[in-house]
């Protein structure tokens, strides 16, 4: 999508956004690539869920996230196969965001992703 918009100068300000349609139901990735990763429902509101759907073309990734809520760090590790959406629940103490980080190494590779303080209602 292109977003378009003359300013009083005459100059044309031009804003790209790129979205990629996917069937959230089916098991793979919308494109081949060692990391893929979808965010629904934000902001949330306290007492609500939000969901991150990591996937991937290669086969049993050692995942780590890191998800740091209130100034505590909490790691997990999980392997992924296909595509795993992780339910996120929210409450009150999460009010300001939280940060998560996904990473793993996968044939000499280090791949990284991080959301920026995943907003929550104010």
């Amino acid at each position: 999508m292109v977003g378009r918009q003359l300013r009083k100068d005459g100059d044309t300000v031009k804003d790209w956004k790129y979205v990629q349609l996917y069937d959230e139901k089916s098991k793979s990735v919308p494109v081949a690539g060692y990391n893929w990763v979808s965010q629904d429902n934000m902001p949330v509101e306290p007492g609500g869920n939000t969901g991150i759907i990591l996937g991937t073309s290669a086969s049993d990734l050692l995942w780590i996230r890191e998800l740091i809520k209130n100034l505590r760090p909490c790691i997990q590790f999980f392997t992924l196969n296909m595509k795993e959406k992780l339910q996120l629940s929210r409450v009150e103490n999460d009010r300001g965001g939280f940060d998560a980080q996904h990473f793993f190494v996968k044939d000499n590779r280090f791949s990284y992703i991080r959301q920026d303080r995943c907003a929550l209602g104010q």
